[in-house]
């Protein structure tokens, strides 16, 4: 749906970049709650209102609306999984 907004002469985006700070930042809150550290539930709280920040800042204008968009993406889905 995004592409759907997309101009042939918009420059090449690496979004799926992204994915790999994601997963490192969930494995490594899945390996800290399994070796029992108190209160890591409270990092991912930290983390979320950080993308979620960011999003709001990203969707502020439109040449960073669409960092914004998969920042907001990963916000709610990272606040619904901790």
């Amino acid at each position: 749906m995004l592409n759907m907004f997309k101009r042939p002469n918009d420059p090449v985006e690496y979004n799926y970049l992204y994915q790999g700070s994601g997963a490192a930042m969930l494995a490594s809150m899945i390996a800290a709650s399994s070796m029992g550290v108190p209160n890591v539930h409270l990092m991912g709280y930290l983390a979320s209102s950080i993308c979620c920040i960011g999003a709001i800042c990203g969707l502020s204008s439109m040449p960073t609306a669409r960092i914004g968009i998969f920042l907001y993406i990963f916000d709610t889905f990272l606040y619904i999984f901790i």
